[in-house]
């Protein structure tokens, strides 16, 4: 049995669609997937459908964002088969704002440097 344990779609940082990652696991032969967006469930219903769709096993999965305070970093801890996905909706809810914010001030840097749109930007 072939499997990729460590998907991320468009959902988070992919670059492809929940849909179009199982139909490119089927088309590599894989016969397990697991959907491991950064710090959301929220491709999981489209994952499921794709699941049956292409006839591949889920994994339901989440990549959560947390600090490792031993050596002072950030670090991903991989999640797999969550009981309860709601118990995490405050800690994700947090970090989506994090990382908007992060994304704002990116976006403010360049401007700082190319005369570009703000609304354009994203």
């Amino acid at each position: 049995m072939s499997a990729d344990l460590h998907c991320h779609s468009i959902c988070s940082d992919g670059a492809t669609s929940v849909e179009n990652i199982f139909r490119l696991a089927k088309l590599s032969g894989l016969h397990t997937v697991a959907l491991t967006d950064h710090d959301t469930f929220i491709g999981m219903e489209k994952a499921e459908k794709a699941s049956e769709k292409y006839n591949i096993r889920l994994i339901p999965g989440v990549e959560i964002s947390t600090f490792d305070y031993n050596r002072n970093r950030m670090v991903h801890m991989l999640c797999y088969n969550c009981k309860k996905p709601e118990l995490f909706d405050e800690i994700f809810s947090k970090s989506s704002k994090n990382r908007y914010n992060a994304m704002l001030g990116a976006i403010e840097k360049i401007r700082q440097r190319y005369n570009i749109d703000i609304e354009t930007s994203y």
